[in-house]
């Protein structure tokens, strides 16, 4: 079942370099050891409306970056990893120690003779990226799940990966230990299996994500607008805790809060009965819904409104600021172009209420993920590639903001600049 592959490292800089100073200022404020950012070199963004994938001559590549802060300032390594930016931006983890991270791939690369999306074969894998030397992290374990996996989580302790994918009877979670020697016997737990099958609607789950406890984990099962909660023991495996809750259209991911009392859901509410790309995007905000976690179950307190098109969620490391990222209509044509995404921010109040504090412009294509740094006083947001013509600064890459006081408003996000990243970015982790 495992296999061990080695990868060369594509390139390596040195961000004390003159000629990138203004990006080593970006990373010298950003409270981070470690940056990792995926990208997929197969889709550029008007894939998702003709189907044809990037042009062979562009020399897009799958990559996984590392920048990594050290004595002698940042470095920055690139090593070709297979991933897909139809998954859900959750693909990529990084473990407690910052070692090793892990990608979760959803469509194989293309061959030599893939000229449309649907040439694509499902990805089937998970691959363990070691880090332990920023100049050359390389691919070091493999190991196969579930055909077209949407979305990977790594427990608390750093010893269990939890998969999902598939769609209707072959949706399932796989649950993938992890060690020194690599991955171990997976234990396989269908959805329908675990009670989740019964309401109409089709069966697919596209995140999970673990409680800090690490004893439970919440699966969003989009197609069904529900969210269920498991519990989780060696021993005993899977099982549901109580009902699942119904929450907004579409949950696409979501985060528990730091301490656990709350799961949040970015609610995208696309139309999957639609057979374009215009009719299958909503033309009004998305939902930002809260559950109270408690010992029996999930209860869903209330949704507030997002931004248009949000994929991306975080949560800050305290637990007190939310952030979506919203593609808007940066991906469409027409009267529902736009050139600039947003990123909206919110304040969780005592009781699980959620504030708006500001939706803020961003620049750029089909921008997906994001990540809060170590102290919460910076956002990354990922951009996938810039508009025709863009500007220096504006193509794709992590645009950086600051989480700054804003008097009688809570917070607000201060635009600091964006760190170039190669084409296809669309997720970001940060180890403290």
């Amino acid at each position: 079942m495992m296999q061990r592959t080695i990868l060369p490292v594509l390139s390596i800089a040195l961000f004390s370099l003159p000629a990138l100073a203004a990006e080593t200022a970006l990373l010298d404020a950003l409270d981070a050891s470690r940056i990792v950012a995926i990208s997929d070199g197969d889709f550029v963004s008007s894939t998702y409306s003709d189907g044809a994938l990037a042009p062979e001559g562009a020399g897009y590549r799958d990559l996984l970056t590392v920048l990594t802060r050290g004595s002698e300032g940042w470095t920055r390594a690139e090593v070709e990893i297979s991933n897909s930016v139809t998954a859900a931006p959750e693909i990529l983890v990084l473990d407690p120690s910052g070692r090793w991270a892990f990608v979760a791939e959803r469509l194989e690369g293309r061959t030599a003779n893939a000229s449309v999306a649907a040439d694509l074969a499902p990805g089937s894998r998970v691959l363990a990226i070691d880090l332990s030397d920023p100049f050359t992290p390389r691919l070091a374990f493999e190991t196969r799940v579930m055909d077209l996996p949407d979305a990977l989580a790594l427990s608390p302790d750093g010893r269990f990966l939890a998969v999902v994918g598939g769609t209707g009877a072959n949706a399932r979670i796989d649950i993938l230990p992890f060690g020194a020697a690599g991955f171990g016997t997976p234990q396989q737990f269908p959805l329908g299996g675990l009670g989740l099958d019964d309401v109409a609607g089709p069966l697919s789950a596209t995140n999970v994500h673990w409680h800090p406890r690490g004893d439970r984990l919440a699966v969003n099962l989009n197609r069904q607008n529900r969210v269920a909660l498991l519990s989780f023991s060696e021993v005993e495996g899977l099982r549901l805790v109580g009902t699942p809750e119904m929450v907004g259209t579409d949950p696409f991911v979501g985060r528990f809060s730091a301490d656990g009392r709350y799961y949040f859901t970015s609610d995208w509410g696309r139309n999957f009965e639609a057979t374009s790309l215009e009719a299958r995007l909503p033309d009004r905000p998305s939902t930002l819904s809260v559950l109270s976690v408690g010992q029996d179950g999930l209860s869903n307190l209330g949704s507030v409104d997002s931004g248009e098109s949000a994929e991306g969620l975080a949560v800050s490391p305290a637990g007190g600021l939310v952030a979506t990222v919203n593609m808007d209509g940066t991906v469409l044509a027409g009267d529902r172009f736009s050139r600039h995404a947003t990123v909206a921010l919110f304040q969780l109040d005592d009781t699980g209420g959620l504030n708006r504090l500001g939706l803020y412009p961003l620049e750029g294509v089909l921008p997906e993920g994001g990540s809060f740094d170590a102290s919460g006083r910076h956002f990354l947001a990922t951009v996938f590639e810039g508009h025709d013509g863009a500007e220096p600064g504006k193509g794709a890459g992590l645009e950086v903001f600051a989480v700054t006081p804003e008097s009688g408003h809570g917070s607000a996000l201060k635009p600091l600049g964006r760190i170039p990243m190669p084409h296809g970015v669309h997720h970001v982790v940060i180890h403290p």
